[in-house]
């Protein structure tokens, strides 16, 4: 597997989400007669920062190194397979 970057993993993975939720946001709202931008607002614009939040979070336990650099900082790399 080619490494990608985690902005681009986690941009690529919000891309997902905002998707899928829009698309069952709409089946919804079809099937109960709701108002279909009423609810992405309340639903998907609103709760915005909070699924980014959520994607950094769990890629940079699952994905950043975990080291820490002489600095004192956070190691910006990824980490390698099986580690």
């Amino acid at each position: 597997m080619k490494y990608k970057s985690i902005n681009f993993i986690t941009n690529h993975l919000y891309e997902i989400i905002i998707k899928d939720s829009n698309c069952l946001i709409e089946k919804i709202s079809q099937e109960h007669s709701l108002d279909c931008e009423e609810m992405k607002k309340k639903y998907i614009d609103n709760q915005s920062d909070i699924i980014n939040n959520n994607i950094q979070k769990m890629l940079n336990s699952k994905i950043r190194c975990l080291g820490i650099i002489k600095s004192g900082c956070q190691c910006a790399r990824t980490r390698k397979n099986n580690s």
